[in-house]
């Protein structure tokens, strides 16, 4: 089989890049990166984040436990937009909550 997820990675990659520019340690936080890696996504020019486009494997991998998947698919297809925005909203605070602060 074959799959191009090349466009998928380019996109995230500069979003990030992005979000790196702005905020590292966020960034950092959100894609499960050390803060050093966030530091250099944010320092890659629009050339370097153009080569991405020639990988056409996934760079994404999903974090989150299957029963979340599952909760997530089910809302989806039921139409229940509200418990996938509170699905979402949980994701955010897991993620920018990882433990270390407290």
């Amino acid at each position: 089989m074959n799959f191009d997820f090349s466009q998928v990675n380019l996109q995230y990659l500069i979003q990030t890049s992005q979000l790196a520019q702005q905020d590292t340690v966020l960034a950092a936080t959100m894609t499960g990166m050390p803060d050093d890696m966030a530091c250099l996504l944010g320092s890659l020019t629009p050339g370097d984040l153009a080569r991405v486009s020639l990988i056409k494997p996934p760079l994404l991998i999903p974090n989150n436990a299957p029963w979340w998947w599952s909760r997530l698919f089910t809302a989806l297809r039921e139409g229940r937009m509200k418990e996938v925005d509170t699905l979402l909203e949980q994701t955010a605070s897991i993620t920018l909550y990882n433990g270390e602060n407290a």
